[in-house]
C-alpha cells in the first residue's frame, strides 16, 4: 500500500507532463502551492550567489522562496516567478512568452530552466537584459526520460545541447561546476558572459 501511494503521484506527474509539452503550458497550480517550494534549495541558492559579483543588480527568475537574497552581498534583488511571491515581485509565465522589464547586472535561474519549453526564445530574451547569467540545471543520462517526466521537467538537455542554446543566445559559458552529482542527473552551475561582454 505504501508503495502505490509513492508511484501513483509520479504516474500522476508523468501524465500531466507529457501533456504541458503538448499544449506548450506552465504547471501554475504546482507553483501556486508553497508546500512545493524545498527548503533543501537553499544550498544551492548559497552556491549560486558565490558566482555573482558583489554590488550587482540581480533579477532572479523563478525566485520561489527568494533563498537568493539571503546570500547576495550589497548590490539590488529583483525577483520574478510565475507566481506573485511578494508585492515588488515580477509575475510572468515563461512559457506564454512573457518576460520581466528593465536591465539587469546578472540574471539567475535556479532549477527554472527544466520546465521551459523554449529555452532559446527565453536566452534570447536575457541577452537584450544582462550581460551575465547565471543558472542550475540537471544534466539528465540518456535512460533518464522517464524520470525527468516524473519531476515535471519538459526538457533534457545535455552539456553540448546547453551551451549551443547559450551561444546561439548571444552568451559563452565560462564555466560550468558539478553541484550534485545523482545517479539520473549531474545538477551543474553554469555562467555564462554575453559575447560583446569578452
Amino acid at each position: 500500500m505504501n508503495i502505490v501511494a509513492k508511484v501513483g503521484p509520479s504516474f500522476r506527474r508523468i501524465f500531466s507532463t507529457v501533456g504541458l509539452k503538448r499544449h506548450q503550458n506552465s504547471d501554475l497550480s504546482r507553483w501556486a502551492r508553497t508546500s512545493n517550494l524545498d527548503p533543501i534549495w537553499e544550498s544551492r541558492a548559497r552556491a549560486v550567489a558565490q558566482k555573482i559579483a558583489p554590488n550587482s543588480s540581480v533579477l532572479d527568475i523563478g525566485a520561489g522562496n527568494m533563498d537568493l537574497k539571503k546570500f547576495i552581498a550589497d548590490g539590488s534583488y529583483q525577483p520574478a516567478d510565475i507566481v506573485k511571491r511578494c508585492p515588488e515581485c515580477f509575475e510572468v509565465d515563461l512559457n506564454k512568452g512573457e518576460f520581466p522589464t528593465g536591465k539587469y547586472d546578472c540574471i539567475t535561474f535556479l532549477g527554472v530552466l527544466e520546465y521551459i519549453h523554449d529555452v532559446e526564445s527565453v536566452l534570447i530574451k536575457c541577452a537584450s537584459s544582462a550581460p551575465q547569467i547565471v543558472i542550475s540545471y540537471c544534466v539528465g543520462r540518456w535512460f533518464s526520460f522517464p524520470y525527468r517526466l516524473s519531476m515535471g521537467w519538459v526538457n533534457n538537455f545535455s552539456r553540448a545541447i546547453l551551451s549551443r542554446h547559450f551561444e546561439r543566445s548571444g552568451y559563452s559559458i565560462e564555466c560550468i561546476d558539478v553541484f550534485k552529482r545523482k545517479i539520473l542527473h549531474d545538477e551543474v552551475i553554469i555562467v555564462a558572459s554575453r559575447h560583446s561582454e569578452k
